[in-house]
């Protein structure tokens, strides 16, 4: 594998594709992957990797995880996350605690969200591309308004994985492709049932 980096893509303060960015089942416990950095996020972003079950971590590859005050994309443009591995080498998370001077409204799910591409970079985009019939299935379903709130999600097998991951994983619960939690699982309840 040539590495991949998710800074490639610009997003938004929720992590979401910008014009220019469940439960956990008690099965995590960060797999030993302890946050580094600093800022108010920390302790959110290690929430987040505590609630990663072991082996999504471990098959992932996850060496590190670091809360850092701003991350810049190739593009210039401050983003709220991105997850990113060079070659054979380890993955990085990197989570930020403002984008453009604002706090990131919600930097579990954004970590968890960056975990999500982790997982389906190190398959080989294998499980973003056979979960994809699912949760366009689901997505097709939702009314012109969600699909509004969605669309940064809806054009990008990787992000409606990733953006799915967090809905299942996400400890904070806050919600997912720009709905409240409740709504989101509803909407993509069988994409979350079949999500790893």
């Amino acid at each position: 594998m040539n590495g991949w980096d998710e800074s490639q893509h610009p997003r938004d303060e929720q992590g979401r594709f910008g014009e220019g960015g469940g439960e956990g089942g008690g099965e995590g416990e960060g797999g030993g992957v302890a946050v580094s950095g600093g800022g108010a996020n920390k302790a959110a972003v290690q929430a987040a990797v505590n609630a990663i079950p072991k082996e999504h971590l471990k098959n992932a590859g996850i060496a590190s995880v670091t809360v850092q005050a701003t991350i810049v994309n190739q593009n210039g443009q401050q983003i709220a996350g991105l997850a990113r591995r060079y070659g054979s080498g380890p993955t990085e998370i990197m989570v930020a605690n403002s984008v453009n001077g604002k706090a990131l409204k919600d930097p579990t799910g954004t970590a968890t969200h960056e975990i999500g591409h982790a997982i389906d970079n190190a398959s080989g985009l294998r499980l973003s591309r056979s979960m994809a019939p699912t949760i366009h299935a689901d997505a097709n379903k939702l009314s012109a308004a969600d699909k509004y709130l969605a669309q940064h999600y809806l054009s990008n097998d990787r992000e409606l994985f990733a953006e799915l991951y967090k809905l299942k994983y996400s400890p904070s619960k806050k919600g997912a492709f720009g709905m409240g939690q409740k709504t989101a699982e509803k909407k993509f309840a069988k994409s979350l049932a079949a999500m790893i």
